[in-house]
């Protein structure tokens, strides 16, 4: 039996669209924010995940101007990734007046049923083939 990282024990305590408050730990002018989310678990919210009226290749230093390292912010969760240790976050999906939940961005958070997995089994996605 293989020991379970503290991503995939993050990802079994967490699920996509949840909204979390944590801590900017470092700032990085061409990727963004990094947030603890939980004791050796970093996110990232990329900087095209920042703002929704900012084009982020033009205007990134500008996006991390008002952010500082462990200032408290708010952010949603677009997806785990406990294989490659990434936790994936946005800020834009928060703020008012954005098309949250409306589907015109491909980051937009699926509505969470929290009785329905995340990830669909790969047995539930093969069908065997009938003699």
């Amino acid at each position: 039996m293989t020991e379970e990282s503290l991503f995939d024990l993050y990802d079994r305590n967490h699920r996509r669209g949840e909204v979390l408050s944590c801590k900017i730990s470092k700032i990085v002018s061409n990727i963004g924010l990094f947030v603890e989310l939980a004791e050796g678990v970093q996110g990232i919210v990329h900087l095209s995940d920042i703002d929704w009226t900012k084009n982020w290749k033009l205007e990134g230093k500008e996006l991390l101007s008002s952010y500082e390292v462990g200032q408290q912010i708010e952010v949603i969760i677009l997806k785990i990734e406990p294989e490659f240790e990434r936790v994936c976050l946005a800020i834009k999906q928060l703020k008012p007046g954005s098309d949250y939940g409306k589907g015109t961005d491909p980051h937009t958070p699926l509505p969470v049923d929290p009785n329905q997995p995340i990830r669909p089994s790969l047995s539930s996605a093969i069908t065997p083939e009938k003699s």
